[in-house]
This record gives C-alpha cells, sequence and structure tokens, in this order.
C-alpha cells in the first residue's frame, strides 16, 4: 500500500518559482532584440556562405526565399540601399549588407545575376555599373 505524503505549500512554490525561471531564461533571444551592432559581451553565430553556382536556376535555389529570411525586402527596380533586392526576367539583383566574415569586414555590395530569361538560369554576374 503507497502513502502519498502531500506536499507543503512552500515546496511548491518554489517549484513554480523554478519553471518560470527555467522559461524566462531558456527562451531563445530574437535576432531583432539585439542591435545592429553587437556590445563587448555579446556574440553572433551565423552561418557559412551560400554559394551560388553557376548555371544554377533561381527557383531552384530559393534565392528570393533565403533573402527573405534574413529580412532583405524585395522592390521593383534595381536596389539602391543594403537589405534590397530585386527579381527580374533578365537580372536577379541583390544588394548585400556589410559581413564580417573570414577575419575581416566585407562592405556592402551591390551584385547583379544575368539570367537566361527563358530558364530562368544564371549565366554571370553582373558589376554594379550595370
Amino acid at each position: 500500500m503507497t502513502h502519498s505524503i502531500p506536499l507543503p505549500a512552500a515546496v511548491w512554490r518554489l517549484a513554480g518559482t523554478a519553471v518560470a525561471f527555467a522559461f524566462t531564461f531558456a527562451a531563445p533571444v530574437g535576432a531583432g532584440e539585439l542591435g545592429e551592432e553587437p556590445g563587448r559581451n555579446e556574440s553572433r553565430v551565423w552561418s557559412a556562405a551560400f554559394e551560388v553556382p553557376p548555371a544554377g536556376r533561381v527557383a531552384a535555389l530559393a534565392l528570393p526565399e533565403r533573402l527573405e529570411r534574413q529580412g532583405y525586402v524585395r522592390v521593383h527596380r534595381r536596389p539602391a540601399a543594403p537589405g534590397e533586392y530585386f527579381h527580374g526576367h533578365e537580372v536577379f539583383w541583390f544588394y548585400r549588407r556589410a559581413v564580417y566574415a573570414r577575419g575581416r569586414a566585407w562592405p556592402a555590395t551591390l551584385v547583379g545575376l544575368d539570367l537566361d530569361r527563358e530558364q530562368g538560369r544564371i549565366r554571370g554576374r553582373r558589376g554594379a555599373d550595370g
């Protein structure tokens, strides 16, 4: 025969506080809660660079979806500011944000990909001058 022993109210309050504490501090911190520039005690983890293969297809690579997940905004003209992209039939432009990678800072850069109009395949890279 098993007897259950009632726990004092203080034990239940302590257990509830511990659970609330765990949920409060174990919750993931969204990137939107950090400032644009990390402080001295902050760190950020980013994935490896995404490489666009020659002759790849924009749809198969899901380039618009990747950029939108990273907070890029689609515009209906050539991008004028970092964080914007344009997807046309003959060119795919994106204005890459400034990044720190491979031990150095890389400035924001406008990148254009020439596309095959019929298949959406990447034919080459277009410079910022057009």
